[in-house]
């Protein structure tokens, strides 16, 4: 069975407090983004639904706020799939979820991004008994198992690089850097499959008759995406309906892979909101 078909969390088997977390969040992206991605994805304008679970992984309340505090990441493996995909332009092709017919789930390693240290406790069987035990992993988490999911790569590819742009603003080179080998010595096909992914569907041009979608609603004031904080879109953009309350478990409140000074804060404005997470 698939490893996030059992609402367990993907990484530490745990089956208790388990929360569903989307790869691909709308509310966090301008509107220009999105509609770069649903264009190159193949997808009508307004239409990227981000509740499928083909989009979504479940993890422990901490994992959870790790991973979207861009702290983890996937990659995906099957580079003969990602080669396919980068190779295929779903904007006059079908749309990208055509590209998976008949494949059962997919393989990902867990990848730690710049601030990420902390001890991750995976729960392991004991032989052929039901009695489990907590194994420990240390960073770079090279002795987790490869995970077998059914979120789906293009999903996975933009979430990693949107974080690894995110940080390599404000470091070097990732691949560089001690302690992600394993990650990008081991995998560089798959790693590069992802980059160029990822940079052809943010670059791509936009017809203007892709905005000519009789399935969107343009009254002014529409709802764009399900599942999130309210969004909608008027003529000022993108704007989340509600403040966001981020809470940070760092003491000093501040992501370690920040500049000084930047600091996650409570009950933010909207522009605050955007700000931060572009």
């Amino acid at each position: 069975m698939l490893d996030d078909m059992r609402k367990e969390c993907i990484i530490s088997l745990e089956s208790g407090a388990v929360e569903a977390c989307n790869l691909l969040r709308p509310w966090t992206l301008k509107e220009d983004t999105l509609m770069k991605i649903e264009y190159a994805w193949g997808l009508k304008y307004r239409t990227l639904d981000s509740s499928l679970e083909v989009n979504t992984i479940y993890l422990t309340p901490e994992l959870r706020s790790l991973f979207e505090s861009g702290f983890l990441a996937l990659l995906p493996l099957d580079v003969p799939l990602l080669d396919m995909i980068a190779d295929t332009d779903f904007a006059v092709e079908k749309p990208i979820e055509t590209a998976y017919q008949g494949m059962n789930g997919f393989d990902y390693v867990l990848v730690p991004l710049p601030g990420m240290t902390r001890t991750i406790t995976r729960l392991v069987k004991q032989g052929s008994s039901s009695d489990v035990l907590p194994q420990e992993h240390s960073f770079p988490y090279t002795t987790l198992p490869v995970l077998h999911l059914q979120v789906q790569p293009h999903y996975v590819a933009f979430d990693l690089f949107r974080k690894i742009m995110k940080h390599e603003v404000l470091v070097n080179d990732i691949r560089l850097e001690k302690g992600y080998e394993p990650y990008f010595g081991k995998y560089p096909k798959a790693h590069r499959c992802c980059s160029c992914m990822y940079h052809v569907w943010l670059t791509s041009d936009v017809p203007r008759s892709f905005l000519d979608n009789s399935e969107a609603d343009t009254d002014g004031q529409t709802k764009l995406r399900k599942k999130g904080p309210e969004i909608f879109v008027d003529e000022v953009g993108l704007r989340p309906m509600d403040s966001v309350t981020f809470v940070s478990d760092y003491g000093d409140g501040e992501d370690s892979s920040d500049d000084d000074g930047d600091e996650f804060v409570v009950d933010e404005t909207d522009s605050a909101f955007e700000l931060r997470m572009t």
